[in-house]
């Protein structure tokens, strides 16, 4: 079995910046670039092609978009969040129409409990106080990040977590 997790890797003029949080409080720093998730890691035996025929599908009439993400927030499990604020609804569509069909199976748990938000995640402090701490120190930060998303991206997780990207599929 093949674990995988689908995803946009944007790629900001400013993306620096995003690295110089994540190279300190994020574990997956080198191991995975930038990103936000639109379908969580899930082991299966699909073929490449069979994915890609799913993917290909379930976007037939996306169009590209315009991804913004501006301020700091902080969710369970001690992630600290990047937060989409324009394009939101074109990630939930892509990310709902991810969820259907083959990889249904693969939804997790607490997505049939919550809506799916989209965000990047920039670490994961295990202290409360520590993530308390540093949600108010970067909301001083006032850069925004932009880029217009044309493709979304499937990668394989490796042995020791590491992303390996299995193929890009175009936006229209």
């Amino acid at each position: 079995m093949v674990q995988r997790c689908i995803m946009i890797f944007p790629k900001f003029q400013n993306n620096n910046l995003i690295e110089e949080i994540r190279k300190q409080h994020d574990p997956l720093y080198q191991l995975v670039d930038p990103h936000v998730t639109l379908v969580f890691p899930f082991h299966s035996d699909f073929s490449k092609d069979q994915l890609r025929e799913h993917i290909v599908s379930a976007l037939k009439d996306i169009n590209t978009f315009y991804l913004k993400i501006y301020g700091v927030s902080g969710g369970s499990g001690g992630y600290l969040f990047l937060n989409v604020i324009e394009g939101k609804d074109e990630l939930s569509e892509i990310h709902n129409r991810l969820y259907t069909g083959m990889l249904e199976q693969y939804k997790p748990d607490f997505l049939y409990n919550t809506d799916y938000i989209p965000h990047m995640t920039i670490g994961r402090i295990a202290d409360k106080e520590e993530l308390e701490r540093l949600i108010e120190h970067y909301k001083t930060m006032n850069e925004t990040f932009e880029e217009l998303i044309k493709e979304i991206s499937v990668e394989i997780i490796g042995d020791d977590e590491e992303s390996i990207i299995e193929m890009t599929i175009e936006i229209n």
